[in-house]
């Protein structure tokens, strides 16, 4: 099963340019062999996350999503980085939305305070990028290992 990567945010906030840049990591640094939405030039943000669940529904049915977003979080946690079950865009704001995509990865970027916004516009850009290289790295060498995988079992077929 080929997974897919989708990155949710904008660089217009400096927090929040994290899971884009992962995006533009991994097609301009790795070249990673797979589909990955949202980056620093066709950003997947909060006007369209609806069309493109739905588009990742059409299309990659089958495939493993592995979604990507910044968080805000305790300051203890700040520059952890979580994997979970999916990610929820916009859950500083909407503590309805539903989780997207089979694995999550989210990127602690500053400490939440009353206004999620001014704690994503105040994350350092250089923090961000260097947790960007990191978590790039790790889905890069996640998406290896799983064609890798899927190489062996065809070989066994």
């Amino acid at each position: 099963m080929k997974p897919i990567v989708v990155c949710f945010g904008t660089a217009e906030v400096s927090g929040d340019s994290l899971a884009p840049m992962v995006g533009s990591i991994l097609k301009d640094e790795y070249n990673v062999k797979t589909f990955v939405y949202g980056d620093l030039n066709h950003e997947i943000n909060g006007n369209c996350i609806d069309d493109t669940v739905r588009f990742l529904k059409n299309t990659h049915e089958k495939n493993l999503i592995i979604a990507v977003d910044a968080s805000v979080g305790k300051a203890v946690d700040v520059g952890k980085i979580i994997i979970k079950k999916g990610v929820r865009p916009k859950a500083a704001f909407d503590k309805n939305s539903k989780a997207i995509g089979d694995v999550g990865i989210l990127g602690v970027v500053a400490e939440n305070t009353d206004d999620p916004l001014c704690s994503l516009l105040s994350a350092d850009a250089e923090f961000v990028r260097k947790m960007a290289e990191k978590i790039a790295k790790l889905v890069n060498d996640t998406i290896e290992y799983c064609l890798l995988q899927d190489g062996m079992q065809n070989l066994w077929a």
